[in-house]
């Protein structure tokens, strides 16, 4: 069986589209709902979409050989807040210094890579959404008690079923 440095090789080299199909059956796989786009290009930088919870998040999909590109992530950044939503940043390469810091002072934003990428990508292994730097305890709703939902209802788009 591969190692970790195999499998994000391989993460790298696939067609991004495939990448990002990958991505919705990883979270699908977790027991998580997802929205498919009707289409792969044009997409206006939203990859997919993820229901966790009562909230909606955007999927941005990255396949980097080295760090990410901190315009790539403040951009997303900037799409979340017109969109009134909560993303996940999901990338193949390294998170530098600069990227970190615009995703630990989101309160939008989580960057999903490395081992925690393939976590996501292989059933049955232990990923979640729930971390804590310290915004975000705001994002984790999924796993936390129902009174932080109810608080943080009017701050951003929930997800409601049409």
């Amino acid at each position: 069986m591969p190692g970790f440095p195999q499998k994000i090789d391989y993460l790298r080299k696939i067609d991004p589209f495939v990448f990002e199909e990958l991505l919705l059956e990883g979270f699908e796989a977790h027991g998580f709902r997802t929205i498919r786009n009707k289409r792969y290009t044009g997409d206006g930088g939203i990859d997919g979409q993820v229901i966790i919870g009562k909230y909606r998040y955007l999927i941005q999909a990255k396949r980097y050989r080295g760090h990410i590109a901190l315009q790539h992530v403040q951009e997303f950044e900037k799409l979340l807040k017109r969109h009134n939503c909560r993303g996940l940043f999901c990338h193949t390469g390294k998170t530098g210094a600069g990227s970190k810091s615009v995703s630990i002072a989101s309160e939008r934003m989580e960057i999903i890579s490395g081992q925690r990428l393939i976590d996501l990508l292989t059933p049955g292994s232990s990923f979640t959404i729930a971390t804590a730097p310290q915004t975000m305890m705001k994002r984790t709703a999924a796993t936390l008690e129902t009174s932080t939902i109810v608080k943080d209802a009017g701050k951003e788009n929930r997800y409601h079923e049409s």
